[in-house]
């Protein structure tokens, strides 16, 4: 029976990193704005229209424009009413440990990348800890505040239906739900990279894109760019990827990769370009042959699948969720063979650039909304309605 004015609250801590889980985030809320459910938005810090409309298109301002209230997340522990809803979404559930006691795993859903906040507390990540206190999520940073965290991830993972991107983010959530995580691969926009799929003339060019900070590992395309400037291999490598003004810690991640650049002799070989709009984007997939991804253990990477929808080889880690997409022959277990898979991948037919386009088609938004819409429907017992453009 259809379920009439069904109230939904999306909760995200951050949506300006414009990162993977800020794409899916945008996505959900199209795929429950389009199932007729009137939407509310709950954040620590209100949302840069622009900034994510750079980054992900001007769909988001007709995104934006339909849904309800935005609201502030405040002190997480706090177990204040943050409204009536049917159905909770935490779509940054891989930090966020955003429980109620009244979520179950009827009326709570979170989308966990990687239970990444596991981590931070086992090794008392004091930057994961400082940055909520700033952004007023906890009222304490202090050993109190790890138990809260602890406690109110079990909570959360325990007593909401969890939905991740891969078997390998799924086997690492399992250690710490009772029940099997669903997997639905994040959205991708495959169509519109596929659009610049037959580009041409490409250059011997290597293009990295990741948000700038420390925990993606951007030092190993430094190293990269090293080895190939060594062996003549190349002409150059570009890094571009998302850096806020007010991210400390990504801004001076920033400039020790300027300085490990130079220190390298790489500073004529390397470039590295923040915030580069999605037009720009383009622009770098059009004139490059090869992607690189520097960070092992990646749980997805929607990034490499960009990349290999716009028709560039992948040259990734052989460990991570990616590896169940990316061919075995462009995994790589050092960076001396990643150089080495670098060189012959520039030399990559356009048949087999196709090939490796035609197989992440599967990772569409269209793909991640429908897919999302069939398992939320189940819950509210409601279908989709017209789709909102692109």
């Amino acid at each position: 029976m259809l379920r009439s004015g069904a109230r939904a609250n999306v909760v995200h801590t951050d949506l300006d990193p414009c990162g993977g889980a800020e794409q899916l985030t945008v996505a959900t809320l199209q795929a429950l704005l389009e199932m007729g459910v009137k939407v509310d938005l709950t954040v620590a810090k209100a949302p840069d229209l622009k900034r994510l409309e750079n980054a992900f298109g001007k769909r988001v301002g007709r995104i934006f424009g339909q849904i309800g209230e935005i609201r502030p997340l405040g002190r997480i522990f706090d177990e204040a009413d943050h409204g009536n809803y049917d159905i909770t979404i935490n779509t940054h559930g891989d930090i966020l440990p955003y429980f109620r006691k009244s979520f179950s795993c009827r009326n709570s859903i979170t989308y966990c990348h990687f239970p990444v906040a596991a981590d931070y507390v086992r090794d008392r990540d004091q930057a994961y800890l400082k940055n909520f206190a700033a952004m007023g999520l906890i009222d304490r940073a202090d050993d109190f505040a790890w138990g809260q965290i602890a406690e109110h991830y079990r909570l959360m993972l325990q007593n909401s239906l969890v939905v991740t991107n891969s078997h390998f983010s799924s086997r690492a959530i399992a250690l710490y739900t009772a029940h099997e995580p669903t997997i639905i691969a994040p959205p991708v926009n495959v169509e519109e990279f596929r659009a610049i799929l037959h580009a041409a003339p490409r250059d011997d060019s290597v293009l990295v894109v990741s948000r700038i900070h420390p925990s993606k590992k951007l030092e190993n395309a430094i190293s990269l760019a090293g080895l190939l400037k060594e062996r003549g291999v190349g002409k150059e490598l570009v890094i571009a990827g998302n850096l806020g003004s007010g991210d400390q810690c990504g801004q001076q991640y920033y400039a020790r990769l300027l300085d490990m650049a130079t220190a390298c002799g790489v500073s004529d070989y390397v470039k590295i370009k923040p915030n580069v709009k999605l037009d720009g984007l383009y622009s770098l997939m059009k004139k490059s042959k090869v992607y690189f991804h520097p960070l092992p253990g990646e749980p997805f990477g929607i990034s490499v699948v960009e990349a290999m929808s716009a028709g560039l080889v992948p040259v990734v880690p052989n460990t991570g969720g990616l590896t169940e997409f990316v061919p075995r022959g462009y995994q790589f277990h050092s960076l001396r063979q990643a150089a080495d898979i670098v060189a012959s991948s520039f030399d990559a037919t356009a048949a087999e650039r196709e090939a490796l386009s035609d197989s992440v088609r599967r990772f569409s938004l269209s793909e991640y909304v429908s897919t999302f819409q069939k398992f939320t429907g189940k819950m509210l017992d409601i279908s989709a309605s017209p789709a909102i453009a692109a």
